[in-house]
């Protein structure tokens, strides 16, 4: 099997049929965004990034897979991760997976709607001492989101702010 011919096996050109109203929580992302992002540190300094996120239908419409690109400020490219989506139609919920090995980041969140937002909760499957993670997709229109990431240390009692994103549809085009 070449290239192609697994991207053509992973691909799908929409959501499955038969669950296409609950896979549109993540479905309406699908598309290519351009980023301003910003990480804080402990001590309250920030520092500044740029980045690119391309969402696709994937696994017969079933999923949704992205490619999360993030570059310094000088265009050095620091983060270069992929995450797929599925909905587990039984739970109500999505199992999510992301993997950034440039960065060394590995992790399993579970997503679900709350309210307008998108939440998804996990944890580092290693390094960080197992601290809980928070990640939620806010301000969703179809042109624009914000991104959050708190973590917390006291198990979920409090959650310190530790990422942002700030989204714009790449283009102005659904795709």
């Amino acid at each position: 099997m070449n290239d192609r011919d697994m991207l053509h096996h992973l691909s799908a050109a929409g959501p499955h049929a038969e669950s296409s109203d609950e896979l549109m929580l993540f479905g309406r992302l699908v598309g290519s965004w351009d980023l301003t992002m910003t990480a804080f540190d402990l001590d309250g300094s920030s520092r500044e990034f740029v980045g690119e996120w391309h969402f696709a239908w994937a696994l017969q419409g079933r999923s949704v897979q992205d490619v999360l690109i993030t570059r310094s400020i000088d265009g050095e490219v620091v983060g270069y991760g992929s995450t797929i989506r599925t909905l587990d139609r039984q739970r109500g919920l999505w199992w999510v997976v992301w993997q950034d090995p440039l960065a060394g980041e590995f992790s399993v969140l579970l997503a679900r709607a709350e309210g307008d937002r998108i939440v998804l909760d996990g944890q580092w499957t290693i390094g960080d001492d197992g601290r809980e993670f928070r990640w939620a997709f806010s301000d969703i229109t179809a042109d624009s989101f914000r991104w959050q990431a708190h973590v917390s240390e006291d198990g979920g009692t409090t959650w310190r702010l530790v990422e942002e994103m700030q989204a714009r549809r790449r283009n102005g085009k659904r795709t």
